[in-house]
């Protein structure tokens, strides 16, 4: 870890200006920590929880370690896994920087959104989300990105080092105080690890257990047939169901909004909506076991279809959009609540 310091490059020969530069730099609130890894440390280690998550971690000497992260569902992160957050820094900042023999020019890379630091010309990651991990696997800060992994991978070489950079206000003295922290770490000797990772994030689900959980499959008016994209998610469903044998059960309920059939009584309205519920709840459901079927899975997953008519709303009838939301189907995988949804899994047969 290096400290940076503060440097004047002057001479101070007024006592008054002397004692009003130092009583600056003592009411400075301004600190600043540089993690780096020094190349013959490097060492990317690969770890794989199949169908579920690819992980690359490199370990950072004094400051914990640092990894990245392809989950299925093409979902991506760089988490970092240290004590050193309290609380959640005010802003993070992802970089592909040059190492000192390299150089990215500034047309090197396609998207017009990309930010570029002056001087050394960078790569900034665009960033959607991060906050603080802390359970029993990760202490941390867990950063999503929106490049996808193997993009990201694509851009690492030996010209460059990954740089994390962070900036933490924190209350110090009743005054504030800034903390910023980067880590840097070089990607020499990263291109094996790099390989396996590529092969893993090819077995990776498309989708993961918070996607699948519970969704909504909605309709046109009066529809109850499924189209491509609705059958797809089923599919999807079926592939996920195939490998974490904690699912044991799925339920579906059919709903429609409260549009009436034609000038008729408002029960036989109710009476009509019950029935469209119904058939596209059976049609969900016969898709769903018919997957299931040509999965061949070695165990039994019960499948459930209720339907509501127009009685459970989700949204506003008075409008459009709102009986667009109500016109659905929600499908639910009910896990073992006592287990993690990449504790158990077993391959598809």
């Amino acid at each position: 870890m290096k400290q940076m310091s503060f440097i004047l490059p002057v001479r101070l020969t007024n006592p008054f200006i002397f004692m009003a530069l130092l009583s600056i730099l003592c009411h400075s609130s301004v600190s600043a920590s540089l993690y780096d890894v020094v190349m013959d440390d490097i060492d990317w280690q690969m770890h794989e929880n199949k169908h579920f998550e690819c992980r690359l971690y490199q370990k950072v000497p004094l400051f914990g370690g640092v990894s990245i992260i392809a989950e299925a569902g093409h979902q991506q992160s760089i988490e970092l896994e240290t004590s050193l957050y309290p609380t959640r820094p005010e802003s993070v900042q992802v970089w592909i920087m040059p190492q000192p023999w390299g150089h990215y020019s500034k047309g090197s890379f396609e998207s017009a959104s990309e930010i570029y630091r002056p001087g050394r010309h960078g790569q900034r990651l665009l960033i959607t989300d991060y906050f603080l991990s802390d359970n029993f696997q990760v202490k941390g800060l867990h950063v999503a990105l929106k490049m996808p992994v193997r993009q990201l991978l694509d851009r690492l070489d030996s010209r460059s080092y990954l740089s994390v950079y962070t900036v933490a206000k924190m209350s110090q003295n009743s005054s504030p105080a800034s903390n910023t922290i980067e880590v840097r770490i070089p990607t020499v000797g990263m291109l094996p690890a790099m390989k396996k990772m590529s092969e893993c994030i090819a077995r990776l689900l498309p989708r993961n257990f918070r996607q699948l959980h519970q969704y909504k499959l909605h309709y046109a008016l009066g529809q109850f047939l499924l189209n491509n994209h609705q059958r797809q998610w089923l599919l999807d469903t079926v592939r996920y169901v195939a490998v974490d044998k904690n699912i044991r059960e799925i339920t579906i309920d059919g709903n429609t909004d409260n549009t009436p059939f034609s000038d008729s009584y408002e029960t036989i309205d109710r009476l009509q909506n019950l029935e469209l519920s119904k058939k596209r709840a059976d049609a969900v459901r016969n898709q769903l076991e018919q997957y299931l079927k040509e999965a061949k899975i070695g165990r039994t997953v019960n499948v459930t279809a209720r339907h509501h008519g127009e009685r459970y709303p989700v949204a506003s009838n008075t409008t459009a959009a709102g009986r667009y939301k109500n016109r659905r189907v929600e499908v639910t995988l009910l896990h073992d609540a006592n287990k993690s949804p990449m504790e158990e899994s077993e391959d598809p047969h």
